[in-house]
């Protein structure tokens, strides 16, 4: 059968239907196909074989039994092997046009219809179109490694992820801008580790390579990312009990409990005790 799927697919909005709308709004494309006698919608998902994996996972999503396309891109002197998946299905792309998916997707102005409030769209996307790693950061004779994650797309899509991000990481400086042809945001260090938390901390669904790669980044950071969270009621008493009653400095408190000074002076503060100099 020529166009054999599960029809069905995307009926139901849960994680995994959210997950493919973000990756297809991503890497994926949504044109008429001539060859149906009704011109129904033809979407397809082309990737890099190091990714075959997802490709492996949508297929089974959508029930798929035809056969995946392998072959080469060529453009000048680059070459670029991408196997993909491809059928036609009208009620399949009239769902994904809903939410804000047309033809060519990756041209998209922007999700609709509240989509974009899911962090499952997001991870989809992220796993499409997004990078995430530590990029090398110099500074004077200073050389570090900061982790950053960012996607790139169209204008409103930036501005939909900046607001999504934004009730996590409220304290980011970050905002879309202008990459050559497309736009893009970045977000680094803390805020990125904040984000790569929050994405994929408790993810196993989604593109292999990536998700591993923000559970090491996480992995690394761990202290980090404990040492500035908001403390609880228990360790607000403990560090209130440390230094009023023990006599230690911020320091010392810091030293022992593994926080940072700054959350240790906050937490002080808001308890109105005063801080002597």
């Amino acid at each position: 059968k020529a166009n054999s799927i599960n029809e069905n697919a995307f009926d139901k909005l849960n994680e995994k239907t959210l997950f493919w709308i973000g990756f297809i709004f991503a890497d994926g494309n949504i044109y008429s196909s001539n060859r149906s006698e009704t011109c129904a919608s033809k979407i397809s998902i082309a990737i890099h074989p190091r990714d075959e994996d997802i490709i492996h996972k949508f297929s089974n999503f959508i029930s798929f039994t035809g056969k995946l396309e392998r072959g080469i891109i060529k453009k000048e002197k680059y070459k670029s092997p991408f196997v993909s998946i491809s059928f036609i299905s009208k009620k399949i792309a009239k769902i994904l046009e809903y939410y804000g998916a047309n033809l060519r997707t990756s041209k998209a102005p922007g999700p609709k219809n509240g989509v974009s409030d899911y962090k499952h769209f997001w991870i989809g996307y992220i796993c499409g179109r997004g990078s995430l790693g530590a990029y090398k950061s110099s500074r004077g004779k200073y050389t570090t490694f900061s982790p950053s994650i960012r996607i790139v797309g169209s204008l409103d899509m930036c501005y939909a992820f900046y607001d999504y991000c934004s009730k996590i990481i409220s304290e980011s400086k970050s905002r879309p801008r202008k990459y050559k042809s497309t736009y893009g945001i970045v977000y680094s260090s803390m805020p990125a580790i904040k984000l790569m938390k929050h994405f994929f901390d408790s993810e196993e669904y989604g593109l292999t390579r990536k998700i591993r790669l923000a559970k090491q980044i996480i992995e690394k950071h761990s202290d980090t990312i404990n040492s500035l969270r908001p403390r609880t009621e228990n360790e607000k008493i403990e560090i209130h009990r440390l230094y009023s009653f023990n006599g230690w400095s911020i320091r010392k408190i810091s030293s022992e409990l593994k926080i940072d000074i700054n959350i240790i002076n906050k937490t002080l503060k808001e308890s109105g005790i005063k801080i002597s100099n």
